[in-house]
């Protein structure tokens, strides 16, 4: 398997990384290679870090938010050889009260969906009928009570205009 170059850095902050504790050093410092010979694990964004101790008690342990919006640790090794990579971050998973409300949330499938457009015709006249606006647009129902608010507001202004005259008069 081919080796992956990493890097002993210390993440920032809105950087996402892959992490790897490296298995072989090239070279001396400042000029210092480090390889892996398995694939670095992404770790996602760096969110915070905890430090405390000093000398050879001295800890660090970094945070990091996955994909899936999980917490995960780093501990950072006695030896010195934990590493990062830095990767472009993925996509931003939705907040859990968003995930919650769609898979609660019950769902009549749209003309554009691909699950509506496989349906058997039968089916589709069936919600064409029985669930008006179901291929978007207004209700009927809607479209009733916009007729009505027309018809009173040309009335009303009808009446004005035939009371004007008969004031101008």
């Amino acid at each position: 398997m081919a080796e992956t170059e990493v890097f002993r850095l210390t993440p920032g902050l809105n950087k996402c990384y892959e992490h790897a504790e490296y298995s072989r050093g090239q070279g001396n410092y400042p000029n210092e290679r480090y390889f892996v010979n398995v694939p670095p694990r992404y770790v996602g964004e760096f969110i915070r870090f905890e430090q405390g101790g000093w000398g050879d008690g001295g800890w660090r342990r970094d945070y990091f938010r996955d994909l899936n919006g999980n917490e995960i640790a780093v501990n950072y090794s006695y030896e010195g050889r934990t590493c990062f990579r830095e990767v472009p971050c993925g996509p931003k998973p939705l907040p859990r009260e968003h995930l919650e409300a769609i898979e609660t949330r019950n769902h009549i499938p749209t003309l554009k969906s691909l699950a509506f457009a496989k349906l058997p015709t039968k089916t589709v006249s069936d919600l064409r009928q029985n669930y008006y606006g179901i291929l978007g647009g207004k209700t009927l129902k809607r479209n009733r009570k916009s007729k009505a608010r027309k018809s009173k507001r040309t009335s009303r202004k009808l009446k004005r205009r035939s009371s004007r005259k008969k004031n101008i008069k």
